[in-house]
């Protein structure tokens, strides 16, 4: 994704916007003025101490308002509990509680100045989700998002 048009894109249905404590990209209306293309999809990923290179965050309750086409595809490929995932896996329930949503090696390339600059980077790791809310953590599914969010 990419981000478009100066701070009133943030208000737009169709979201691609940052800061130095994280991004959040989304598509939720393919009929809006600025849509460019893909999936409705929605992803708020933060970051613990932004700094250019490999960082640590979170991405936010994902996939559970992830948007249908990621839902639908973690079902198709028997993930039964759609709320939390661990990076770093497979690994047990209990070892795994802990871990929900933390992510590592956010790479941040450039990270821009407010007032219209961009933040940009990517992350790529393989997630693993559960079969049900007391299983293991065992279904991989990776994953590679790549963004240049306006700074408004």
């Amino acid at each position: 994704m990419q981000g478009i048009g100066g701070i009133e894109s943030i208000f737009q249905p169709n979201q691609c916007y940052g800061s130095t404590y994280g991004v959040t990209l989304s598509i939720t209306d393919i009929t809006a003025e600025n849509y460019v293309s893909g999936q409705n999809t929605y992803i708020n990923m933060g970051f613990d101490n932004a700094q250019l290179g490999s960082n640590n965050g979170n991405l936010g309750v994902f996939p559970g308002n992830g948007g249908f086409y990621i839902l639908e595809y973690l079902e198709s490929i028997g993930v039964g509990n759609l709320t939390a995932f661990v990076e770093n896996g497979p690994m047990s329930w209990s070892d795994g509680y802990s871990q929900r949503y933390k992510i590592s090696n956010i790479n941040l390339t450039d990270l821009g100045t407010s007032g219209g600059e961009t933040i940009k980077g990517t992350y790529e790791r393989v997630l693993y989700f559960q079969a049900n809310t007391i299983a293991d953590f065992d279904i991989p599914v990776p994953i590679r998002i790549e963004f240049s969010a306006i700074r408004p």
